[in-house]
């Protein structure tokens, strides 16, 4: 089965699953109802912004709806958390504060329980007027 028809059979069974008409899910995307019969029937592939959205408004993993594997639904809560994160790694890896870096590797190598412990403090703090 190529990709179109994947991310086809995706589409109506993620409207099946969260229980929505095309309706309905054409205005969670402010896209029109026969946009997503098209996209449904595989007479039209979804934009790669249409994509994003759809896994955006219904927390769907990009990869299962491209490809059908792994997870419906998206572990991170969200592709925005996801991305998020990969933002907040990308400009901790540039900046020139060699101080945050090295926190960053020293966190890097801990263990487990360590970490568990470490995030406990940070925690605590966070929520204190200590600093």
């Amino acid at each position: 089965m190529d990709k179109k028809n994947i991310v086809a059979l995706n589409i109506k069974k993620i409207r099946e699953v969260e229980n929505l008409t095309q309706e309905d899910l054409a205005n969670k995307l402010n896209l029109k109802r026969n946009s997503i019969t098209l996209f449904e029937s595989g007479k039209r592939k979804p934009s790669e912004r249409t994509k994003q959205d759809i896994c955006e408004k219904l927390n769907i993993s990009l990869d299962w709806l491209e490809t059908g594997e792994g997870d419906m639904y998206n572990k991170f809560g969200s592709v925005n958390e996801e991305d998020d994160f990969s933002k907040i790694l990308g400009e901790l890896s540039a900046t020139e504060n060699d101080s945050v870096k090295e926190l960053f590797r020293r966190i890097h190598n801990m263990s487990p329980k360590k970490k568990a412990a470490l995030l406990k403090v940070v925690e605590a703090l966070i929520e204190s007027d200590i600093i």
